[in-house]
């Protein structure tokens, strides 16, 4: 029998998304600790959301433009439970064109995720939760604006792969724009739905 992970889920919020809280908490449940932005940039905000870990073996910071497949956390509990918790994982995979290859290949060869040196985005990241201090102490002497871009550097320096699930669990909400310049329409190269 596979190992039963406990999980734990912590929110980065911008205040001008507040209108998604209910939306976000209902998946995620009520209790779930958010870190909203108070003006003092993106790491502070991601900083402090991993913080707010739970005392469990992966934790999994979660931003509020997440649109969640259905079931979200029987589907991560399945998936954490199958690969276990020794690499990042990423719970969304973008159709941009520059990275659509890595996940069109898997996606052809009947594989249900995408293995990578790097992190990518950010709008669902987990990490085993005895390495986030570390990341922490790492990423606070970085000046990258980009909170998932230290994490990356972090992860590069450990040699931690990151683990991408196809389909995502995870997607972007399609009608608002990226708060660090992306626009709007981002989305998902498959989404479970």
């Amino acid at each position: 029998m596979a190992k039963q992970y406990n999980i734990s889920y912590s929110l980065m919020m911008h205040p001008s998304r507040m209108r998604f809280k209910k939306y976000l908490l209902d998946h995620l449940g009520d209790d779930t600790p958010i870190a909203l932005e108070t003006g003092n940039g993106r790491w502070d905000t991601g900083k402090r959301a991993w913080e707010l870990r739970g005392k469990s073996d992966i934790h999994f910071v979660i931003q509020d433009d997440a649109i969640f497949c259905k079931d979200f956390k029987t589907e991560v509990q399945n998936l954490i439970n199958r690969i276990g918790n020794d690499r990042c994982v990423c719970l969304y995979y973008a159709r941009r064109k520059k990275y659509r290859h890595h996940a069109e290949r898997a996606i052809n060869a009947g594989r249900d995720h995408v293995v990578l040196q790097h992190l990518r985005w950010g709008v669902g990241i987990g990490l085993r939760t005895n390495l986030i201090p570390d990341m922490i102490r790492y990423c606070d002497k970085l000046t990258i604006p980009n909170y998932d871009m230290r994490i990356k550097h972090w992860l590069l320096n450990k040699k931690i792969e990151t683990y991408y699930p196809l389909p995502s669990l995870l997607d972007h909400r399609p009608d608002i724009p990226s708060l660090v310049g992306h626009g709007i329409g981002r989305k998902a190269i498959s989404f479970k739905g």
